[in-house]
């Protein structure tokens, strides 16, 4: 640009930075370039105009770094962030509407993203949600016009900065230097300054929402968690499978690339939930030995871009399953290694008038929680308390902990990975501990179970790490230790060189109590929820849902799921002459528990018609896989989740997805009923899995056919499933009513068919046959 003399003047911005910001936005760049990138942008930049008396005003552009308050002027421009689901290439959309009224400065520009996003699913929430999700897939800014000023200082320089307030509709702006109305004609370098450093200013407004997208490594999820990415959607069609191998773009899976590379790559955020043991014993039943793990350390926002992308193998860490991370994200979740749920802690006393109904007057007058601002745990906790008892604090890991120790608050709320006692005493804040009375309260707030997470496609090692997980906790059941892995049966399930891998991961490091032992010690006292179910309780637990609500736009459902909506009806698979669960009448037709989860199944794709479905008779279990494998029929009622029929089903030679159990202990070769399908089609899979735990929720929640209407609404499978919840259960009811019209008269409900009470859960980790 030129001075008020037509001195050719050189204008300094991050031009360069700028581009490869975008570029990493579009997905055209490369980690270490953006890390680098975000480094420079690590503390905002203010662009000021500088002003020099004795060379006439000249303005030069130029950029220096202020203290941490005036990113807080940036962050005050932000409002409701959201991303937006565009296709299946470009899944999701940055969106900025409204722009500075500057001229040359018009519409932001809409900015189309594939890179993954920044949210974490919740539960209990109002949609019957789950665990750690803020807006699970949405982050939009809108930047209103803005009044600029360009004050002057004493140092002679004029800032330009952006107020908290803004205008509804764009203006001119109004300069005023040194307390002089200036007019933009009387001075084009001063407008040219003027649009320079408005530009950068927006510049640095995007940097800062590519932070919160993809490289926030701090604060909490909606369920106080720290927050993880919003990946986009993933769906079984061809031009996505490239996230389903080990390394994006080629053929190999991942159990292939750990064993010819002799190393198992994971990520994880803090030493608190790396679980060493667990990633260990994975490695070692892979690879033997001591089992060769890289660990990366990153933010919680990197961790799934960096799977999603072949950095890693597998992340381990505290990442729960819900329904919407299930069909949404381009990932596959674990078997629950752990499981947490909302609880609170403190003073004893003050801990019991929360657990006693949240008392907050008379003599519990004194509450005061502290909970993270912002949170699913922060809405389920202020149901029952008035704000004079919340004291609100900034999430982050160790954000509540803090509050205690300073006495802010008497007593918090998080999940218990981070509430015990041991842990909180040995917390330093300002070289002090916390050294007053302390109690966990017994009760839970919400469920959270925690999983490993692999890409979504690579089904043999998302089978491998569930096969180890499993067998840990079958080695436990069966008093097998490290001592004495070599009592541990062999398999070849996966192969014969993998025969020896139950004995190889328990060897690593222990039976799934001594894992547990290992890492946590009496840290984290280990909770009955996360033993082994010995048979005597109740193993039917809802898991959450998170936040269906969200759209998958103009994605394709899978094929399976799409042939079976074009033909419209669905193929059952019932094994007849099974009383309770499938037997033929005599004014025709069929009744059950399985004949019931077809018809919800069909009224959940049929808006509540439970005659779009055919049943199909079946002599014996080899038989219905071998239909279901050919096609012929969409999905299998009454199959058993076993070691063999997850992974290689001998008449067929291929693995099955299984909803979760919905009977336990017909008998010794049938321990669970389950409904089956196909792993070649997630989301039709998933669409199985979650009507089945939707009938847990129902009964959970007391809904039944009467008030089907309080189920939530669900629109992760598109707008003309919106209704599968509701359908489904108005049809057959909850899981007590289908229990109670067709077995109880035959198999009176008792143990693992009950629901794993809420408020003080028993044992929920269950082994399925072919480990023992």
């Amino acid at each position: 640009m030129e001075d008020k003399q037509g001195n050719r003047q050189e204008i300094k911005g991050p031009d360069e930075q700028q581009k490869r910001i975008l570029r990493h936005i579009l997905g055209e760049d490369n980690d270490d370039d953006y890390s680098e990138v975000m480094a420079n942008h690590s503390t905002t930049h203010r662009v000021e105009r500088e002003v020099d008396t004795q060379d006439n005003d000249v303005c030069v552009g130029k950029a220096t770094q202020e203290p941490p308050s005036s990113v807080e002027k940036v962050l005050d421009a932000l409002a409701a962030p959201r991303l937006e689901r565009v296709d299946a290439v470009q899944p999701y959309r940055l969106v900025i509407p409204g722009a500075y009224a500057v001229e040359g400065i018009g519409q932001t520009p809409e900015i189309q993203s594939p890179a993954l996003g920044s949210d974490t699913p919740s539960e209990r929430s109002d949609d019957g949600s789950g665990m750690d999700n803020v807006a699970s897939t949405s982050i939009e800014a809108t930047i209103h016009a803005v009044d600029a000023e360009v004050v002057d200082t004493s140092a002679r320089r004029s800032s330009v900065t952006v107020p908290t307030t803004a205008r509804r509709q764009p203006h001119r702006p109004h300069l005023v230097i040194d307390g002089e109305a200036v007019k933009e004609e009387e001075s084009q370098a001063e407008s040219r300054c003027f649009r320079l450093v408005s530009f950068i200013a927006i510049m640095v407004l995007v940097a800062v929402i590519v932070v919160l997208v993809v490289g926030l490594g701090g604060g909490f999820g909606d369920d106080g968690n720290l927050r993880d990415p919003a990946p986009h959607n993933d769906t079984a069609s061809e031009k996505h499978a490239d996230h389903t191998r080990a390394n994006p773009g080629s053929n190999v899976s991942t159990l292939q690339r750990v064993k010819t590379s002799g190393i198992l790559r994971s990520a994880y955020p803090s030493d608190l939930v790396k679980f060493p043991y667990l990633t260990k014993a994975i490695a070692s039943g892979i690879l033997g030995g001591a089992g060769a793990v890289e660990f990366k350390k990153m933010p919680f926002g990197h961790l799934l871009r960096s799977l999603a992308n072949g950095t890693v193998d597998i992340v381990l860490t505290h990442v729960a399953h819900t329904m919407e991370r299930d069909v949404l994200w381009p990932f596959s979740f674990s078997i629950p290694f752990i499981y947490r749920g909302l609880q609170v802690a403190g003073n004893p006393f003050f801990v019991r008038c929360a657990e006693d109904g949240f008392r907050h007057l008379g003599e519990c007058s004194g509450l005061q929680m502290c909970l993270a601002e912002g949170t699913t745990h922060f809405g389920i906790i202020r149901k029952y308390l008035p704000m004079r008892s919340i004291v609100l604090v900034t999430p982050s890991e160790n954000s509540l902990l803090e509050g205690l120790i300073r006495g802010d608050c008497n007593v918090m709320a998080h999940h218990n990975l981070f509430l015990g006692e041991d842990y909180v005493r040995s917390h330093v804040v300002n070289g002090t501990h916390f050294t007053g009375d302390y109690v966990i309260g017994e009760k839970y707030y919400s469920r959270e179970p925690f999983v490993a997470v692999t890409r979504k496609g690579d089904t043999e090692f998302t089978d491998f790490v569930n096969a180890i997980l499993m067998c840990l906790m079958a080695a436990e059941q069966q008093n097998i230790t490290q001592a004495t892995a070599h009592l541990s049966p062999q398999t070849s399930v996966f192969g014969e060189e993998y025969k020896d891998m139950f004995r190889n991961a328990i060897a690593v490091g222990g039976n799934f109590g001594e894992v547990y032992q290992k890492h946590f010690g009496t840290t984290i006292p280990r909770s009955p929820l996360d033993s082994i179910n010995n048979g005597a309780t109740g193993l039917l637990y809802p898991h959450p849902f998170g936040h269906i609500s969200n759209e998958r736009g103009s994605l394709p459902l899978g094929p399976v799921f799409e042939e079976v909506l074009e033909r419209g009806k669905l193929h059952c698979g019932i094994h007849s002459g099974r009383p309770g669960f499938a037997t033929r009448v005599e004014t025709g037709g069929h009744v059950g528990m399985d004949v019931d989860y077809c018809k919800a199944l069909a009224a959940s794709l049929f808006q509540g018609n439970t005659e779009a479905v055919e049943f199909v008779e079946l002599d014996d279990d080899s038989y219905g896989y071998a239909l279901l494998a050919s096609g012929e029929i969409d999905v299998l009622a009454g199959a058993t989740w076993s070691l063999q029929t997850d992974v290689k089903e001998p008449t067929t030679n291929q693995g099955y997805s299984f909803s979760i159990p919905y009977f336990y202990g017909y008998n010794t070769d049938h321990d669970n009923f389950c409904l089956a399908t196909r792993q070649d089609d997630p989301d039709w899979s998933w669409f199985v899995y979650w009507l089945v735990m939707a009938t847990f929720y129902a009964e959970d929640s007391g809904i039944g056919s009467l008030n089907s209407n309080d189920m939530p609404e669900v629109f992760v499978f598109g707008p003309a499933q919106n209704r599968m919840f509701r359908d489904s259960i108005l049809v057959v009811g909850s899981y007590a009513e289908i229990y109670e019209r067709n077995v109880e008269d035959l198999i009176p409900r008792a143990g693992r068919n009950f629901l794993n009470d809420f408020i003080h859960p028993g044992p929920q980790h269950y082994v399925v046959p072919g480990f023992i």
